[in-house]
């Protein structure tokens, strides 16, 4: 009697255990079965989404290349600006100093109309509207 409660022991564990197994491995079996049928419909919907996103971000590059291309345009015609002001300035540089250096005669003992124009040191500043009609105040 003992060897038959002994068999049967074993017998009870040994089915127990290979139900769970068999359970666990088919819950397994069934996962991925069930997220291949999804997956097809996931990958389709995020490459429309991803490709619908590369539209965006090229129509973005494209025009961050127009707005360059015009900053560029704007920047260079500023630049030859700045040097065609450069020249204007050097240019009024090089009167002011012939001015002054006009100045300096003056006051050193010239007379008649001359002596009208008197020099400052904010500019050229008439002392009568007829002796400086071509001088403007700060020039």
């Amino acid at each position: 009697m003992a060897s038959t409660r002994k068999n049967r022991n074993t017998d009870v564990f040994s089915l127990s255990f290979l139900d769970v197994i068999c359970c666990g491995f088919g819950a397994v079996i069934l996962l991925l079965v069930v997220t291949k049928i999804y997956e097809p419909v996931t990958i389709e919907q995020s490459k429309i989404e991803l490709e619908a996103l590369l539209q965006i971000l090229q129509q973005e590059l494209f025009d961050v290349r127009g707005g360059s291309v015009t900053l560029n345009r704007d920047l260079n015609s500023l630049d030859t600006e700045l040097a065609a002001e450069g020249e204007l300035l050097a240019t009024l540089h090089a009167e002011l100093k012939q001015l002054q250096a006009v100045c300096t005669g003056w006051r050193r003992g010239k007379s008649g109309p001359e002596r009208r124009i008197v020099c400052c040191p904010s500019g050229i500043k008439r002392r009568n509207a007829t002796s400086a009609e071509g001088f403007q105040a700060g020039r």
